[in-house]
């Protein structure tokens, strides 16, 4: 082995400072004894003999090692460089190689609830990789080596219930401040914007793709489900009168999203054969244009004979519309299987 220059020899010690303590970097947390030379050369890392690199200790020490340091706090020095030995270890490709065969065909390590409690309860600064970012080489290296069959969620299909699980786990960890939203009381720059708009212009991912019957289909029955769940609300409709309006008859408050259901709601609780009204709940398929839609109809009716009804609101201009045609044929096909009357309510009807 070359000898070392005293400028070379320096970088691998630490700089001694006259009066401060120096501790082995082994764990051991022996204090190492300054000698003359130190001065020059800097105080080495380790006690002799107890460098990893060398030192190869038998089972029996390592399990004394092991009793010994049972509940002793390591070295504020030693924390300090821990992370940064770590990464020149295991930067070595021997030291990866031996790591990768170790973990070859065995079982991922399960964590215990305890333990991903704890690590859950992390304050975000200390968290060490605060403020560190991967390069774009190593970004491109996960890229490659996640994408397609390589992803651990290539093929997966995520029941309702797991999602549900991953939501309501998320918006705990929210509310206790563990996890904060990326943009959370942030917003872009006015040149950001612009970049962005650049940037997508052109590269739009729906750009000349048109979306197949079958999706339409299923996106229809999926707004008209959210819309039901949603007590009638459709965060879509704008331009119109919306609020709730305080029905007596039925002791709550009911949605409106219209001047004219809003009307309708004011008849329906004058009339004395009317026992209970509120949105309707069904939502309905109907056939346009060679496609399978969904509608929701505006008001389901209760009388006190507990005969049903479902009304449908739409201007007196709009009864001749094609679209509006199928809806009304669809309704009372739907209304006549299930022995509810169907009728159609216009201006005339309400009033206006």
């Amino acid at each position: 082995m070359a000898k070392l220059s005293s400028k070379e020899y320096s970088n691998k010690h630490r700089p001694c400072v006259e009066g401060q303590e120096y501790l082995c970097l082994c764990g051991c947390n022996n204090k190492i004894e300054i000698k003359k030379h130190y001065k020059w050369y800097g105080v080495p890392d380790f006690i002799n003999g107890h460098n990893g690199k060398f030192f190869k200790p038998t089972e029996e020490h390592k399990q004394k090692l092991s009793k010994e340091r049972k509940g002793v706090p390591r070295s504020a020095d030693l924390i300090d460089r821990l992370p940064e030995l770590i990464r020149k270890g295991m930067e070595a490709p021997e030291v990866r190689e031996k790591c990768a065969a170790a973990k070859r065909g065995k079982p991922s390590y399960i964590r215990t609830d305890a333990h991903k409690q704890s690590m859950s309860e992390i304050k975000l600064e200390n968290n060490p990789w605060k403020g560190c970012h991967h390069t774009e080489e190593t970004k491109k290296l996960f890229s490659e080596q996640r994408r397609g069959e390589n992803s651990p969620n290539y093929g997966k299909v995520w029941s309702e219930e797991e999602k549900a699980k991953a939501s309501s786990l998320k918006k705990e960890l929210f509310a206790k401040g563990i996890l904060i939203p990326t943009m959370l009381g942030r917003h872009h720059k006015d040149e950001t914007k612009q970049q962005q708009s650049l940037r997508m212009m052109g590269n739009k991912f729906s750009l000349g793709k048109k979306h197949t019957d079958s999706t339409k289909e299923l996106q229809s029955k999926k707004a008209a489900e959210r819309i039901v769940k949603n007590n009638g609300i459709n965060p879509t409709w704008r331009h119109c009168k919306k609020g709730y309006y305080c029905s007596e008859k039925n002791q709550k408050e009911i949605y409106y999203s219209s001047s004219y259901e809003l009307q309708a709601f004011k008849i329906l609780e004058q009339l004395s054969k009317v026992k209970a009204y509120d949105r309707c709940s069904y939502y309905i398929e109907y056939e346009f244009e060679d496609k399978v839609k969904n509608y929701i109809p505006d008001i389901l009716v209760t009388y006190s004979d507990d005969t049903k009804e479902i009304i449908e609101i739409k201007p007196e201009n709009l009864l001749n519309d094609g679209k509006n045609r199928a809806k009304f044929a669809a309704g009372l096909g739907f209304c006549e299987a299930n022995n509810i009357k169907y009728s159609v309510w216009t201006e005339q009807d309400l009033n206006l």
